[in-house]
Parts: structure tokens; C-alpha cells; sequence
């Protein structure tokens, strides 16, 4: 009986059906493969970048900020440039922790929508990629990071996994991993 393209590829990283390729091979592609440290890397990597910017605020004084957004015409600029410093700095950590993933991802997308759209484009006439500076493609691109932290959730390493918060989503990862080791 001849197998599908489909069957032939299914599997962690295509392998399950392989011709040619031995048991060994099978089991060593098998557990190189960690799609569901996919989500953490994601969480960590997004949550430093944030925290960095909430850092540059922190560290150059929250008032410039504020001074930024009043130019811009923001309502209570120094209000929200707390709010965004906070958001930026804490929810950048607490997305490299893991805790609190899914809101932090949620809160932040919605803010990476604001920075684009509204901000860059609606009151800066920025274009995606500016010829100086920095366009909006750092922020939809980060826009699609925490939009899959929120429909992924943070992966197995993360305090919210720890917790129980993501149990049952992490336990059915870790029982997929288990039985496809297993072969």
C-alpha cells in the first residue's frame, strides 16, 4: 500500500514515516525537536525587548516622555506616560517570569496598536519602514509576537506553567512529548 505525501511528512518534524531513516535516527529527531519551547523563547525574547524600552524611559526620566506625548497631543500625558513605562517595564518582566502571560501579551498588543496606528501613523505620518528612524515594523511585528503569546500561552518554562495557570495546556504538551519520544 503506498503512503500519502501527508503521511510521509506528519509527525514531529516529519519523521514518523520516513523511509531510509533508522529507529535511532527517528528517536534523535524526535528529541531534538521542542516545539513548545517555541511560546517561551517568544515570551522571554518580547519580554526583554519591552522591559529594555520601559528601562530607557525609567532611566531618561518619565517627564521627557511625558513632554513627547503632550507634543503629540495625548490627554494627560503624564499620567500616561506612567502607565506606559509601567506597562512597558513590569509587563516586559513579568512576561520574561512567565507570570501573568496571556494579559500581559493582551495589554501589550493592544498598546502596540496604539503606538502604530494612532501615534506613528495617525499623528506622526511615520511610514512602515522610514528612511530615518524607526517606522512601525518593529511594533506590528511585535503586535504578532503578543498576539501568540495570547493564543499560545507561555510555554512549559514560565511561572504561570509552575503555578497551575497553564496546567492543562502544559500537561497535554507534556504528555504529546512523552508519547512521541516513545515512538
Amino acid at each position: 500500500e503506498k503512503e500519502s505525501a501527508f503521511h510521509l511528512t506528519s509527525g514531529w518534524l516529519g519523521v514518523e514515516r520516513r523511509r531510509g531513516l533508522t529507529e535511532e535516527k527517528r528517536f534523535v529527531m524526535r528529541a531534538l525537536a521542542f516545539p513548545e519551547l517555541g511560546p517561551t523563547v517568544l515570551r522571554v525574547i518580547t519580554g526583554v525587548v519591552m522591559a529594555v524600552h520601559g528601562w530607557q524611559k525609567i532611566t531618561n526620566g518619565v517627564d521627557g516622555f511625558a513632554g513627547f506625548l503632550e507634543q503629540l497631543a495625548l490627554p494627560a500625558p503624564m499620567v500616561l506616560a506612567y502607565v506606559v513605562t509601567v506597562l512597558e517595564f513590569g509587563g516586559g518582566l513579568l512576561l520574561v517570569a512567565g507570570l501573568l502571560s496571556r494579559l500581559m501579551g493582551l495589554l501589550l498588543a493592544i498598546y502596540m496598536l496604539f503606538t502604530s496606528f494612532y501615534v506613528k501613523v495617525g499623528k506622526l505620518g511615520v511610514p512602515m519602514i522610514a528612511d530615518q528612524g524607526t517606522g512601525w515594523e518593529l511594533d506590528i511585528v511585535l503586535f504578532a509576537a503578543f498576539v501568540a503569546i495570547v493564543l499560545l500561552g507561555p510555554g512549559l518554562l514560565s511561572i504561570d506553567t509552575a503555578i497551575g495557570l497553564e496546567r492543562r495546556r502544559a500537561g497535554r504538551a507534556a504528555s504529546d512529548r512523552q508519547s512521541s519520544l516513545r515512538g
